[in-house]
């Protein structure tokens, strides 16, 4: 703190009468970014997406569930479905086995990403079903 003023140490989204908040830390957006940017590298013209599990706690304030981002796992993908990141067995074999394992971590898994080098914006039905395997409860992301 400087001169009574703190520095902000993450992003904080919210929705209007929503009871979550959640707080993604800086220093993983600046992380996830540079993992983001190795896979627009990948491929000529798109680029590929990169995915993996978030990490962090849950909390309560102000009445809200607080959902804090505070690290990332990426997963791998073979991309042998295209650059997309649609996951095979394979790969989802290496989702669950990280999700099980954060189970057990000081940070808990969270929620999922991915990156999205395709037009538009929007979540796949692929990445519905994965989110609804892995992350069930109404307080991850």
């Amino acid at each position: 703190m400087e001169n009574g003023v703190q520095t902000p140490t993450h992003y904080v989204w919210e929705v209007a009468d929503k009871p979550i908040a959640i707080h993604l830390e800086f220093g993983v957006v600046d992380r996830m970014a540079m993992d983001v940017m190795k896979g627009f590298g990948a491929v000529p013209k798109r680029g590929a997406d990169v995915g993996g599990v978030l990490l962090g706690t849950f909390g309560e304030a102000d009445g809200k569930t607080v959902v804090r981002i505070e690290e990332f796992q990426p997963i791998v993908c073979d991309y042998l479905r295209g650059p997309a990141y649609l996951l095979t067995e394979k790969d989802e074999a290496r989702f669950a086995e990280a999700v099980a394992k954060a189970k057990t971590g000081e940070l808990l898994p969270v929620g999922f990403y991915r990156s999205h080098t395709r037009d538009g914006l929007g979540l796949a039905d692929e990445d519905l079903a994965l989110f609804g395997k892995y992350f069930g409860q109404m307080r991850q992301v």
